[in-house]
């Protein structure tokens, strides 16, 4: 990777992190992310570009699984038997951050993938990894053209990744609130069931992207509140793997897959709300199985 486009790259991550911190007049600790954020930033500029130049030779769900072996502990895929080889596909998963989306496509084991998310301005610099994405600006035009191309690909019979809730959300392996999280899910999805009922639907529950070093470590408790916390500890943990020796900083991730259905069979009259509660109920459900002290397990 050229020096030029590598600090470029860098720049534009530190911005991105302390945007998406929204830290405001902290200026305390945007200090401290400018000063030893720098070169983890490097790294992870390193990491990203590899990602996209491997993309050229390899195909996405390989470049996936390298990525993962290289910043985490390995993969665990339970009932990645189910997942559909072919047909359009509709992804669901939680976002709890840092390397989740590297293990949902590496368990959908497919190159013809769309992935659902916020534009960030790194994406266009790595054009490879950018032509998997469908991006989502603040405004609400482009909402609605993100809408219609995520229609567009299932009727093509492509799959589709969509982060539901679009924010962050915790590790369900180590922080609460997974449940609470899954009331703020986005109700387009019953709208992608209903404009194309051929789909399939794919729940997917993703954890263990947060090591419990990093949670608890100096840094993530200056976090002031339950999601800063969890932002700090990502941050903490990325300047810590930059050390392949470093083994304590990482562990597997893990991928559980919820049973897959097609529209018609949720829900023969497609009502989209019924579409959207079915979703919830099916994560709700993976939570319960793998993590019952995130109870109680209400909607």
């Amino acid at each position: 990777m050229k020096s030029n486009k590598r600090e470029s790259l860098s720049r534009i991550l530190l911005e991105d992190i302390k945007t998406s911190a929204n830290l405001g007049t902290r200026k305390f600790i945007s200090w401290i992310i400018d000063r030893f954020g720098y070169r983890p930033a490097g790294w992870l500029a390193e990491f990203l570009s590899r990602i996209d130049e491997q993309l050229e030779e390899t195909s996405l769900s390989e470049t996936a699984n390298r990525a993962i072996y290289a910043v985490s502990d390995g993969l665990v895929v339970n009932d990645r038997e189910t997942v559909p080889s072919s047909g359009p596909l509709l992804v669901v998963a939680n976002h709890p951050g840092m390397i989740d989306i590297l293990g949902v496509i590496a368990c959908v084991k497919r190159d013809d993938v769309k992935i659902v998310a916020q534009q960030k301005e790194f994406m266009r610099v790595l054009r490879n990894i950018n032509r998997h994405m469908l991006t989502i600006e603040p405004d609400s035009t482009f909402k609605l053209k993100a809408i219609r191309e995520v229609i567009q690909a299932l009727n093509e019979d492509m799959a589709v990744i969509i982060f539901p809730k679009g924010l962050l959300e915790p590790d369900p392996a180590l922080i609460p609130g997974a449940v609470e999280s899954l009331k703020g899910w986005s109700d387009s999805i019953g709208v992608f069931l209903n404009k194309v009922p051929k789909t399939q639907l794919l729940p997917v529950l993703v954890s263990g992207v947060l090591t419990e070093k990093a949670w608890n470590s100096r840094f993530a408790k200056l976090g002031w509140n339950q999601k800063r916390r969890q932002q700090f500890a990502m941050a903490r943990q990325l300047m810590a793997q930059r050390f392949p020796k470093n083994e304590q900083w990482k562990r597997p991730l893990r991928i559980d897959v919820g049973q897959v259905k097609r529209a018609e069979e949720i829900d023969p009259n497609l009502d989209p709300r019924m579409l959207n509660l079915a979703v919830r109920n099916e994560m709700l459900s993976l939570l319960k199985q793998i993590y019952p002290w995130q109870g109680p397990f209400e909607l």
